[in-house]
């Protein structure tokens, strides 16, 4: 009798450990939204903030590129720009409510040389391009 309680309680146990695990996509799913208008696809609006100066290292906290974000799915977020003349922006966090959000992204590096450069900013699978003067 004892044999059999044993044999039946192992099974249960190799029963339960070959069962299909349950995937749960808790707080850190990625959220998913678009930079661009719905109707017109032109990009949302976005702001450039600081002043960029040859040799100058950039405040991550006064250089910075505010984006407006169509949020579908709220989740985390990672935005981000291409390295263009020695500096880029990046921006992550996580979005708790879906519609339009701002998300201010923040410099990074030194600007080598003076002229207007081209950005690409990305998020989900969206792009938007914006320009920086650096004098």
């Amino acid at each position: 009798m004892k044999r059999r309680i044993v044999v039946f309680v192992m099974m249960v146990f190799v029963a339960a450990a070959c069962s299909k695990e349950l995937s749960y996509e808790g707080p850190d799913s990625p959220a998913e939204g678009s930079m661009q208008s719905a109707l017109t696809g032109d990009c949302l609006p976005k702001t450039v903030s600081g002043t960029y100066q040859v040799a100058v290292p950039l405040v991550a906290d006064s250089n910075t590129i505010s984006v407006a974000v169509n949020v579908t799915t709220t989740g985390t977020y990672l935005v981000t720009t291409d390295t263009v003349n020695g500096f880029f922006f990046n921006s992550s966090g996580r979005f708790t409510s879906p519609g339009t959000n701002t998300v201010k992204l923040r410099s990074t590096g030194t600007p080598f040389a003076a002229g207007v450069n081209n950005f690409r900013i990305s998020f989900d699978s969206t792009f938007c391009d914006v320009q920086v003067t650096v004098q």
